[in-house]
């Protein structure tokens, strides 16, 4: 039931207006965000003049940080094992305002898809061709008819119907972003949760 702030109940006509506004607000977004895609398809980093930036401390820890208000809220676990790394810093190539939209992202995903009382975990592999970033959430998987579409633009506007947030236009652009700093992004289903894997090459 919708209340006003004197706590009376709302008539339906203030609930429909409440609604169309609503959906007017996220369309805007999703137009919005749809721009700004495209500006950045036309603008994307190219391997020169790329920085080396620590994954752990410029990327991964100011955005969880910025999160953490949402993530307290929604009483959600959070298990960061790159704080625990053996060697300190994790150097990898890119812009470090384009490494935290893909990042945030994915957290972003996390949240939404994992939901209430959920666990998050980020964790890290390494090996002789490079590391792996792994983003994983407790919860339902993403049914296997739905997998191939998880990185296509035109589920971005299909979610703007279902109003779900982190799927479609985000993970094209950040696999897209990833890609042309010569990594890569995918989706596995895990017993009991999902996780998206981001793989970086050597920056030597």
């Amino acid at each position: 039931m919708y209340l006003s702030q004197a706590g009376t109940p709302i008539s339906e006509k203030a609930k429909t207006k409440i609604h169309e506004v609503t959906d007017r607000i996220e369309t805007m977004g999703h137009l919005t965000e749809e721009c700004i895609g495209r500006f950045l398809m036309d603008h994307r980093p190219g391997s020169r003049g790329q920085d080396v930036v620590d994954l752990t401390e410029d990327v991964v820890e100011p955005v969880l940080a910025e999160l953490a208000p949402e993530i307290q809220a929604r009483r959600i676990t959070l298990v960061n094992r790159l704080r625990s790394q053996p060697g300190g810093k994790i150097p990898v190539k890119g812009r470090k305002s384009w490494l935290q939209g893909v990042f945030r992202n994915l957290i972003n995903n996390a949240i939404t898809h994992g939901g209430r009382g959920c666990t998050i975990a980020v964790d890290l592999e390494t090996d002789e061709s490079g590391c792996r970033l792994h983003v994983y959430n407790t919860g339902k998987t993403v049914p296997e008819a739905f997998r191939a579409m998880l990185f296509s633009y035109n589920q971005g506007m299909q979610r703007s119907k279902k109003r779900r947030r982190g799927l479609g236009l985000g993970l094209s652009l950040s696999r897209d972003i990833i890609q042309n700093q010569g990594g890569n992004m995918w989706y596995e289903a895990k017993v009991g949760g999902s996780n998206f894997v981001v793989s970086f090459p050597h920056h030597g």
